[in-house]
């Protein structure tokens, strides 16, 4: 936190501020007006030439004004790999930059900014409830938030749909769906699913399948049905060894080894 002193004419205060109009003197350190004029003018000057952050502690117990001394794409990136917002929930000002409170005058200054909405903004509190939120509206959340695993996992599972094989798969009857990224061509993993000679190592969860097996929850849900419904990408059923199958784009089922036999006893 900046603690801010009246200035003297020389002092790095009064440079930052643009103020040289105290002299030293006792006048200059002690009249608290000369102090809360002073301290209106320095955020103000900064919020003209400076990034900064409209910062809410612990649902407005007390507001602060955050100059982080990054650029935008800067902080976003700090945020997101911020492992814990625990060293700034008992006060934020530790945060890189500097961090000054909306006190007195500087609260209105601070409210006027927000109902602007051209300021990034941010709340600091715990690690579920903490956020980083850009002008229009989007918020960025830190590792240890709960919606930052969901968000990375579609990002990434994104971009493996883009440049890996991911088969579409359904657990007893739609129970639970899965991206699964098999690590194999089309064609390996055909022969390696008529080879199977059962799926009960599955039957609980499909999680130890070869390659990777995302969970389509939350968001990945609606990623899951929009490629379902785009009908262009393999999928798969798994249970039990009598109804689980492998299914190409074109609709054509393959089987593994016990689902034969269990068909031929029908």
């Amino acid at each position: 936190m900046i603690v801010l002193a009246p200035p003297c004419r020389d002092c790095s205060v009064a440079e930052e501020c643009g103020s040289s109009l105290f002299p030293c003197g006792e006048l200059g350190r002690t009249d608290p007006k000369i102090t809360i004029m002073l301290m209106k003018k320095m955020p103000k000057n900064r919020i003209n030439n400076e990034f900064v952050v409209l910062l809410s502690e612990e649902y407005g117990v007390r507001d602060w004004f955050w100059f982080p001394k990054m650029v935008p794409g800067e902080l976003e990136e700090w945020w997101k790999n911020l492992e814990s917002v625990v060293p700034y929930c008992v006060t934020p000002e530790p945060l890189p930059g500097d961090v000054i409170q909306a006190v007195d005058n500087l609260s209105d200054i601070h409210c006027q900014l927000e109902k602007s909405g051209t300021h990034y903004s941010a709340h600091i509190h715990c690690d579920d409830d903490s956020f980083l939120m850009k002008p229009n509206g989007e918020k960025i959340f830190h590792k240890a938030h709960k919606e930052y695993a969901t968000l990375l996992m579609k990002e990434i599972s994104k971009s493996r749909i883009d440049n890996e094989f991911v088969v579409l798969l359904s657990e007893e009857y739609g129970y639970r769906d899965w991206l699964w990224f098999p690590k194999m061509t089309p064609g390996e993993l055909e022969e390696w699913w008529e080879n199977l000679e059962s799926v009960f190592p599955y039957f609980m969860t499909p999680e130890p399948l070869p390659g990777d097996v995302i969970e389509a929850n939350d968001n990945l849900g609606n990623i899951y049905y929009e490629l379902s419904g785009a009908g262009t990408h393999y999928s798969a059923h798994i249970h039990c060894d009598d109804d689980s199958f492998l299914m190409r784009p074109n609709g054509e089922k393959i089987f593994h080894k016990p689902y034969h036999s269990y068909r031929d006893d029908d």
